[in-house]
């Protein structure tokens, strides 16, 4: 039902599977408020076809824990992991009275099949872990109550977002965004992989956009490459432009840990060697060691007009000149909530 002015108490079995043939059907519960009882059953499964959505619309909107918090829009955890069991969700907000239209994620989901949209008139605010694995989806639209052009809401990662590997997440800012899909990366890949789809694989396509979906081991690059360690993404030896990172890179707040690289007489190194109007953010970089020549940095070597955000590194970075715990040189780029804790030695 629809009552936009008032509130809606959703409870009991809502059904609108297809258990005999076709597609599942729709389902939205909208009002300024909305509370979702614990007890809720939504589904829209289709044995043969594809699964329905519930549409869940109030105004800020809140995943709590138990059975949701009787004060705002909520929905308890447990009840949206249950129902993402058969049917997929979209928790979408508008602006009303005093309220901006966030979304916050209060309590840990946990879901294997079916989309989990969060599409936020404002922000939204990961605050426990989204936990998706198998065949599960995630995509996060933004500023929804605004066109793109100048929209400044944003998504923020207080918790792990965890994904299965694949074009399982997305993005969208503004109301007329283009939506961002991602290949969500979930392991260290081999020493020459170009695959585009582990985290060495980056260098194969230095222009996509590239999400953690686990915490990474990369303890074996010390052994890699004669002791030469981990490849740094975006090598920019040749000074060519087109080996620079120019993509998006999202940790969803997953670390990379024991990092090595050990390239004494090369010039940018870090995990990323050459940025170029990229986007960072959301990753960790714990222990591990970096050595280079020049433009050294325990996450990015070299950042040009490029974006680091909600980043940090704490393992120990060697060079000549130009040397930083997080970035080496930062030119015309921007940095900002990031951190490095690791010794940093310059011997020029």
């Amino acid at each position: 039902g629809d009552f936009a002015g008032g509130t809606v108490q959703v409870a009991g079995t809502l059904d609108a599977s297809a258990p005999t043939g076709g597609d599942g059907g729709f389902i939205d519960t909208s009002g300024a408020y909305v509370q979702i009882a614990d007890e809720v059953t939504v589904t829209t499964k289709a044995e043969q076809g594809q699964t329905g959505t519930w549409l869940i619309d109030p105004t800020d909107f809140t995943i709590a824990a138990g059975g949701g918090d009787k004060t705002v829009s909520s929905i308890g955890a447990d009840t949206l992991t249950d129902n993402l069991k058969s049917t997929s969700v979209i928790l979408e907000t508008v602006a009303g009275g005093n309220e901006s239209g966030d979304i916050h994620v209060n309590s840990a989901v946990t879901w294997d099949k079916n989309q989990l949209t969060l599409s936020a008139h404002g922000d939204i605010n990961i605050n426990a872990n989204l936990n998706g694995s198998d065949q599960a989806k995630l995509a996060l639209e933004y500023g929804q109550g605004a066109v793109a052009a100048g929209n400044t809401a944003n998504y923020h990662v207080n918790a792990k977002v965890n994904l299965p590997k694949g074009q399982n997440f997305s993005t969208k800012r503004g109301s007329d965004g283009n939506t961002i899909a991602y290949e969500v990366i979930t392991t260290l890949g081999a020493h020459d992989s170009l695959t585009g789809t582990d985290l060495q694989g980056i260098n194969g396509n230095l222009a996509g956009h590239y999400v953690l979906g686990a915490d990474i081991d990369a303890s074996s690059t010390a052994g890699w490459n004669g002791g030469a360690g981990f490849s740094p993404i975006g090598d920019n030896s040749t000074n060519s432009n087109d080996s620079r990172f120019t993509g998006i890179f999202d940790g969803l707040g997953h670390s990379i840990t024991e990092l090595h690289i050990n390239r004494p007489y090369k010039a940018h190194v870090g995990l990323f060697a050459d940025t170029e109007n990229s986007i960072i953010r959301n990753v960790g970089l714990l222990g591990g060691s970096i050595t280079g020549l020049s433009n050294v940095g325990g996450l990015v070597g070299s950042n040009r007009g490029g974006t680091i955000e909600q980043s940090y590194a704490t393992g120990a970075v060697t060079g000549t000149d130009r040397v930083g715990g997080l970035v080496g040189d930062n030119y015309n780029g921007t940095i900002r909530q990031s951190y490095a804790t690791g010794a940093v030695t310059g011997t020029d």
